[in-house]
């Protein structure tokens, strides 16, 4: 379990022939994520300094690319953009991270292996009116 509640559970099985490997990816408990839908805009999202919003995108297998965008306003406000596959995003551990001041970035990730991606928008600075997108694409 790292420390912000993210835990990882490997066992094996034994069917009698052979031994297999499985293994699972489990979120804290208590923290919401909303579902994205493909290609579907969440608008209005704020949030104050300091505070975190989650959302998860699952990809099907085969997909060339994914691109997630987040646009704002261009005003002072500071939101920003953390992705990682199968667990939520934390200012030190993620797998894609734009760094822009302001609330416009945006992510493409290539041949994305199929499975959830956390998305989490953390206020740098307090945020209001911003709209977040993902797509993927064959």
């Amino acid at each position: 379990m790292d420390p912000t509640g993210n835990a990882l559970i490997i066992w094996s099985q034994y069917d009698g022939t052979q031994t297999d490997v499985y293994a699972q990816r489990y979120l804290p408990a208590g923290v919401p994520v909303q579902a994205l839908t493909d290609g579907v805009v969440i608008n209005n999202l704020a949030g104050a300094t300091g505070s975190w919003q989650y959302f998860k995108i699952t990809v099907p297998t085969g997909k060339s690319s994914m691109d997630i965008v987040m646009t704002g306003p261009t005003d002072s406000s500071d939101a920003d953009l953390y992705i990682r596959y199968g667990a939520l995003p934390t200012l030190t551990v993620w797998d894609a991270r734009p760094f822009f001041v302001g609330d416009n970035e945006g992510v493409r990730i290539f041949n994305p292996p199929a499975g959830d991606y956390l998305i989490g928008i953390n206020a740098a600075s307090s945020y209001s009116s911003v709209s977040l997108q993902a797509t993927t694409a064959q």
